[in-house]
């Protein structure tokens, strides 16, 4: 349900981004709201917090925001704590951002590897991820030296492991299940 609701709430403000030619204001918008809830964490404390009134709330929302975000942001807030879905903001703002990317031909993806990439590695792996989807890609590079190896790949809902410990595991699992049908087969005789 909470993903329906954040999809019904993005497509409207995304509509209105479109229809007024402001998507990126309306993006940085909510980003902005996001992160002054992180770096104020009593905000969003009070934000959140079912027994602060609605009034209180929209009177807070108003007084932070007023003269820093597009009329259309600042009436989705107010309206988000009218119908107490606050909390769906982060939701909302990663739909709003994939209804953008749609609408630009442009898909997000992060590649995970155990150490830092060079940037003509990174810029193959970018061209490669566009020649494959046809679309432009916005490529986030982390460095997760628990991975031993290789390379993760997320983009859009896909995961593609290609890291040494994601071999690993799927070795161990497979070297576990030949034990167990061996020992099925044997009819759990070690000696054969």
């Amino acid at each position: 349900m909470n993903e329906t609701v954040a999809r019904r709430y993005a497509q409207a403000l995304f509509d209105s981004g479109r229809d007024h030619g402001n998507l990126d204001r309306l993006e940085a918008d909510l980003a902005a709201v996001l992160a002054a809830m992180e770096q104020e964490p009593a905000m969003r404390k009070a934000l959140f917090h079912p027994l602060i009134s609605v009034e209180h709330k929209q009177r807070m929302i108003q007084d932070l925001f007023y003269d820093r975000l597009a009329p259309v942001t600042l009436r989705l807030l107010k309206l988000l704590v009218v119908k107490k879905r606050e909390r769906q903001l982060e939701a909302i703002l990663a739909e709003f951002r994939r209804l953008v990317n749609d609408a630009r031909n442009v898909i997000e993806a992060e590649a995970v590897a155990a150490r830092p990439l060079d940037e003509k590695v990174i810029g193959d792996l970018r061209s490669r991820l566009q020649e494959i989807t046809g679309r432009q890609v916005n490529l986030r590079v982390a460095v997760d030296p628990s991975i031993l190896g290789g390379l993760l790949l997320k983009m859009g809902d896909r995961r593609i492991d290609g890291s040494l410990r994601g071999r690993l595991s799927r070795m161990k699992e497979t070297l576990k299940e030949g034990a167990i049908r061996t020992a099925g087969a044997d009819g759990g005789n070690p000696d054969g």
